[in-house]
């Protein structure tokens, strides 16, 4: 898979249940900030470790170009609105 290969909505991966992760070291460092690189380079908003090939809970996000791009470990949904909005992504 490419560097820059992403992911799209309708991947039979991005059905799969990610595993939380639970060794927070230097090697995940390293993965975030790549994960946030490629959000960046991608000029995207939020990016999730199962795009770019990797099965585990880390999201990238930035709330705009000009915030800082972040990162959630182990994110989990807390509530969710009834309406749905669909787009294209990017």
């Amino acid at each position: 898979m490419p560097d820059d290969f992403i992911r799209q909505w309708g991947d039979p991966v991005l059905y799969e249940r990610a595993d939380a992760i639970t060794v927070f070291d230097d090697l995940l460092r390293v993965r975030a900030a790549r994960l946030c690189r490629r959000l960046e380079m991608a000029d995207g908003a939020g990016l999730a470790a199962t795009q770019v090939g990797w099965l585990r809970r880390l999201f990238a996000f930035r709330l705009s170009r000009q915030h800082t791009t972040d990162v959630i470990v182990n994110p989990r949904v807390v509530w969710c609105s009834e309406t749905i909005e669909t787009f294209l992504e990017g």
